[in-house]
């Protein structure tokens, strides 16, 4: 069984600055997003999110998917690693779930992604630093949506 959990984070100072370049302090908070998944025979990714009553399948197709909402974060994450070569063959039973406040400001899609990506990165054995994996953030949930946005949250 993979564990992975990511923290959300508050601002103290120079909330929507970091994206101009001005300084800002931040630090994380102990509410997470967790992610849990074991290993299945089916060649794709199952993923329930009971916190949103939602499942969705992510075929194991190796090829960019399309997006099937406005931010769909999980998909652009596996988009991300296939851009790169990055290949999946094995699937995955996940369940994502939460504790950060949704639309709080205190960076719930941010932590979504990172987690995401930190799984990704493990299963692939890709090895991400720490730095590349908040830039990977931010490519996944700012700039494939053309959104505005820094990146202060993916740290």
């Amino acid at each position: 069984m993979i564990r992975i959990k990511s923290p959300g984070r508050i601002c103290l100072f120079g909330e929507h600055q970091d994206y101009l370049d001005y300084p800002i302090i931040s630090m994380a908070i102990s509410k997470y997003i967790y992610l849990e998944a074991e290993r299945i025979s089916a060649k794709r990714f199952e993923i329930s999110l009971p916190n949103l009553n939602q499942f969705m399948e992510i075929p194991l197709n190796n090829e960019e998917l399309n997006y099937t909402s406005k931010r769909d974060y999980l998909i652009s994450g596996y988009n991300q690693f296939i851009r790169k070569n990055f290949r999946f063959n094995k699937g995955y039973k996940i369940k994502i779930t939460g504790d950060i406040p949704i639309n709080a400001g205190v960076a719930s899609s941010s932590a979504l992604v990172i987690c995401w990506l930190y799984f990704l990165n493990f299963i692939t054995k890709r090895k991400m630093e720490p730095f590349q994996m908040a830039v990977e953030g931010y490519n996944t949930e700012v700039k494939e949506f053309q959104e505005g946005g820094g990146m202060m949250d993916h740290f």
